[in-house]
């Protein structure tokens, strides 16, 4: 044990299907429970983990970043290789690193991505169908882009969140929608990058950009929405089970 704390820094992995998101709630099982837990099993040790994102329940990570400060003087090899054995296989540690001890993964962070991803075909996909929304009309991509090209800049996103209580102006560097390489042509990606996202924001601009490419809602009825900056109960929401956080820049 050291008489000093090292902050550590991770990079993480986790299929949120099965849990009520990143940060740990009363009688829930969430990711930050989790690794806290292996933390106790491993160190002996209580170690609060901080996370970049509080991902909601069922939302997915491939890139989540976090810190933790412990006393333990175990060598982050040795750790690495301890909580991947005692994780659940939905949780994977991709990185542990000593790091400066000011470093605060949530409020040091500059730029947060994510990625929706919509499996657009008449059948729903078995390999696919955790981790993406099942659309099966077609749908436009081409108008879904005219849409998005609005949200570049800083833009206040009050339209499209519930939340009210806090500043929803933020600095979006990109949105682009394609059809990545790899999967089928039949996948749907939607990637955003910003400074940070108010509640539900992915989730609401989605459920709209597919009813554009669905010819429900107009192309320029976008711009109108996000100009309203008032939230509509009767917003269209995208599932969970499609929205994963990619990466964290600093």
């Amino acid at each position: 044990m050291s008489d000093r704390s090292r902050n550590l820094k991770f990079i993480i992995d986790y299929d949120g299907t099965d849990f009520f998101g990143w940060q740990s709630q009363p009688s829930k099982k969430t990711v930050q429970d989790r690794i806290q837990s292996a933390f106790l099993k491993i160190l002996k040790e209580d170690v609060k983990i901080i996370g970049a994102g509080r991902t909601d329940a069922g939302v997915h990570a491939r890139g989540q970043v976090a810190n933790a400060k412990i006393f333990n003087d175990i060598p982050t090899k040795r750790l690495f290789k301890s909580l991947n054995a005692v994780l659940p296989g939905s949780i994977a540690i991709k990185e542990i690193k000593e790091i400066d001890s000011e470093f605060h993964s949530r409020y040091d962070a500059t730029l947060r991505t994510y990625s929706y991803y919509i499996w657009n075909e008449k059948y729903e996909p078995p390999f696919y169908r955790r981790y993406s929304w099942w659309v099966k009309r077609q749908l436009d991509i081409g108008l879904m882009r005219q849409s998005a090209a609005n949200f570049v800049g800083k833009i206040d996103l009050a339209a499209f969140t519930p939340e009210k209580k806090k500043n929803t102006i933020r600095d979006f560097s990109h949105i682009r929608i394609e059809q990545p390489s790899g999967f089928s042509d039949k996948m749907i990606r939607i990637e955003m990058s910003a400074n940070s996202f108010p509640l539900n924001f992915v989730r609401f601009l989605v459920g709209t950009l597919v009813d554009v490419g669905l010819g429900k809602v107009e192309a320029g009825a976008v711009k109108e929405i996000l100009d309203s900056k008032e939230f509509q109960d009767d917003r269209k929401k995208a599932p969970a089970k499609g929205l994963v956080l990619e990466r964290v820049d600093y």
